[in-house]
């Protein structure tokens, strides 16, 4: 859990930012592990981590610009694995 300044960030704006390919990068490339044991990620690696920190109104809009973004892509992902209409059959005699 990480605790924010409500009047400098939006919640949804960090989340994105973490779980963006720049956080990942940034999460795998200082953890610390030893064998095959989980990785440690400590709280003076998260704090190091340099977050992007537009004005509030610009972290608003990427959020819903990111939120709407989602949501299109589940549209698509549940059209895209619909089955197929099955075509009508004909009644003509033959």
């Amino acid at each position: 859990m990480v605790k924010t300044f409500k009047e400098q960030t939006v919640p949804q704006y960090l989340a994105i930012v973490f779980n963006s390919i720049y956080g990942i990068r940034y999460a795998k490339g200082n953890t610390s592990s030893k064998g095959g044991s989980a990785g440690n990620y400590n709280l003076g690696r998260i704090r190091s981590f340099r977050i992007p920190l537009p004005p509030l109104a610009e972290q608003a809009a990427i959020v819903e610009r990111v939120e709407a973004l989602m949501r299109r892509a589940g549209r698509w992902k549940r059209r895209s694995s619909a089955p197929a209409p099955t075509p009508p059959t004909s009644s003509k005699p033959s």
